[in-house]
C-alpha cells in the first residue's frame, strides 16, 4: 500500500475514535428513592380524619351503656353517610377506640381464629357493652316510660335515647309515634287528634302545640282567680301540674 494511503488510514481511523470518544451517552444516574406509604394507609389514614370532622369522636371503653350507643350509632351512621364499604367501617372505626376499648379489640382479635369483618365487630361492641342486662333494664325502662313532670321536649329526649334499646319493638315511624303518645299525660293527649297514621314529628310537634294551650290556660286560671280574690296569694303549680283546664282540640295541621 503507498505510504500517502496508508497515512491517511490512519488519519480517518484516529478521528472515527475521537467522535465515538465525545459521542459516549453518560452513564444514568438513578434517582434518589423516596419513602411513599402504600395507598391503603393514605385512604385510612384521610378516612379516618374526615370521619373526625364529622363528629365522631375517639371511643375509651366507658361502661355507661348510654355512652357506648351514642358512639356506635354515631359512628355507623357516619360511616354510611361517607359511603365506605365495610373494610374501611372497620378500619377506621377500630381506630377511634383507644385505652380500655383498644385494650379490648386487640383481645377480640387474639382470640379469634378468622379475619374479624364489620359485622363482627358490631356484634363483639355490642356482647362487650350491652350485656342482656342492660337490654333488658332499659326495655323495661322505656315500655313504663311517662311524661309525668316533664315538659314534652324533656320527655321526647329520654324517648329518643331509650328507644335505641327497643328497635326490636319500634319499627316504624308509627310505632314510634304511638309509643311515645302513649307516654304523654292526659291533659296533652286529649288535645290531639290522631289517626295512628302519623310521621313521629308530627306528632310531637301537635303535643308542643297542646302544651303551650294548657301552660296558657293555666296562667289564665291563676290570673282569673288573682282577680276574684285579690287577697289571697297564688302560686304557679309545678311543673307538669295535672289541673283540670278546658280542652281544645289540636288538629294535625293548622
Amino acid at each position: 500500500m503507498p505510504f500517502e494511503a496508508a497515512q491517511t488510514l490512519v488519519v480517518f481511523f484516529t478521528a472515527m475514535a475521537g467522535q465515538a470518544q465525545t459521542s459516549q451517552v453518560p452513564p444514568i444516574v438513578p434517582p434518589a428513592t423516596l419513602s411513599i406509604l402504600p395507598v391503603q394507609d393514605v385512604s385510612i389514614s384521610k378516612k379516618l380524619k374526615e370521619a373526625r370532622q364529622l363528629g365522631c369522636a375517639s371511643f375509651t371503653g366507658d361502661l355507661d351503656t348510654t355512652v357506648a350507643k351514642d358512639w356506635i350509632n354515631q359512628v355507623s351512621e357516619t360511616l354510611s353517610d361517607m359511603r365506605l364499604d365495610d373494610d374501611l367501617k372497620l378500619m377506621v372505626a377500630t381506630r377511634l377506640l383507644e385505652k380500655r376499648a383498644r385494650t379490648w379489640w386487640n383481645s377480640v382479635k387474639s382470640r379469634s381464629t378468622t379475619l374479624q369483618i364489620w359485622s363482627d365487630f358490631l356484634r363483639e361492641f355490642d356482647g362487650q357493652y350491652f350485656t342482656y342486662f342492660h337490654q333488658k333494664e332499659k326495655k323495661r325502662e322505656f315500655l313504663s316510660l311517662k311524661q309525668g313532670n316533664l315538659t314534652v321536649e324533656e320527655y321526647e329526649a329520654r324517648f329518643n335515647v331509650l328507644m335505641l334499646y327497643v328497635l326490636d319493638l319500634v319499627k316504624s315511624e308509627q310505632d314510634q309515634a304511638n309509643y311515645f303518645k302513649e307516654g304523654l299525660r292526659n291533659e296533652i293527649r286529649e288535645r290531639m287528634i290522631v289517626t295512628g297514621k302519623e310521621p313521629h314529628k308530627e306528632v310531637v310537634q301537635m303535643a308542643l302545640r297542646a302544651e303551650k294551650l294548657s301552660n296558657e290556660n293555666r296562667r289564665m286560671r291563676v290570673e282569673s282567680a288573682k282577680r276574684r280574690n285579690p287577697s289571697v296569694s297564688f302560686s304557679q303549680p309545678p311543673k307538669g301540674a295535672r289541673i283540670h283546664l278546658y280542652k281544645e282540640v289540636i288538629p294535625l295541621f293548622q
